[in-house]
This record gives C-alpha cells, sequence and structure tokens, in this order.
C-alpha cells in the first residue's frame, strides 16, 4: 500500500487565512483613517495657533506704535494667508476656507465653523467655535485661550 503524503495546504486552511487577513486589513484601514485625522487636527490647529499668535502680535504692535490706521486690511491679510498656506487642491480633505466673519476648517467629510469676534476686526479678534461640536473640543485647549 502506497501513502501520498501531500505538502499542500487544504481548502480550509487557505480560506481561513484570507478571513484572518481581510479581518486584519479592514481594522488596519479603519485605524488608519483615524491617524489621517488626527495629523489633519494637529496641521490645522498649529496653523490657526499660528495665525491667533499673528493676530495679536499685529495688534500689539498697532497699538504700541498708535498706527490705527486700516487695521481691519492688515489682519484680513493675516486671515488669508492661513488659507493659502493650505493647498486644497492638494489636500481637499483638510484645509481652511475663509468665509465672511468666519473660518471653516474642512476635516475629511466634516466642517468645522469658527467664528471671529469682533467681526469688524476693529480690535484683536478672538477665533473660537461652538464646543457641542465633538471637533471643536480638539482644537480647544491652548488655541482658543488666546
Amino acid at each position: 500500500m502506497r501513502f501520498f503524503k501531500h505538502e499542500a495546504f487544504s481548502s480550509f486552511e487557505v480560506l481561513s487565512v484570507i478571513i484572518i487577513l481581510g479581518i486584519l486589513s479592514g481594522v488596519g484601514i479603519k485605524y488608519m483613517g483615524h491617524v489621517q485625522q488626527r495629523q489633519c487636527i494637529s496641521s490645522l490647529k498649529s496653523a490657526l495657533g499660528l495665525t491667533q499668535s499673528a493676530l495679536s502680535a499685529y495688534y500689539a504692535h498697532a497699538f504700541i506704535y498708535a498706527t490705527q490706521q486700516n487695521l481691519q486690511a492688515g489682519a484680513e491679510q493675516i486671515l488669508h494667508r492661513l488659507t493659502h498656506n493650505q493647498n486644497p487642491t492638494q489636500n481637499p480633505t483638510c484645509h481652511f476656507v475663509l468665509q465672511p466673519h468666519s473660518i471653516q476648517a474642512v476635516i475629511g467629510t466634516e466642517v468645522l465653523q469658527f467664528t471671529l469676534e469682533p467681526r469688524d476686526l476693529s480690535i484683536n479678534p478672538i477665533i473660537s467655535c461652538n464646543l457641542s461640536h465633538p471637533l471643536c473640543k480638539e482644537f480647544s485647549d491652548r488655541i482658543l485661550d488666546k
């Protein structure tokens, strides 16, 4: 009697490996999406903090040197830099959009609205968002307190 020793995997073993790899890749893809969102929030948070600091420095300089002419134009120029430093065509899911009296942060498929107070930019504006929005809580630590 001859016994053949097969050195191959059974179809059940191959199917089990495929199912396990599918589950692991599904978890990995979901995790990578979360990492990309956190990276986007971190990048936008940094840009927003730099903009708030630049606005504060601009208004402090105007106060110290008593230059009150056309503060609004200078502040708008600083706010425009916030949106121009981001490239929405390169990364359409992570950028700022400047609106009249507000700034929108596009993070993936979500949009977070930031308001500027005072709206006329006559004094140093405070950039803030609605804390009931989950994404606003990500931005809310030191950046919005300035």
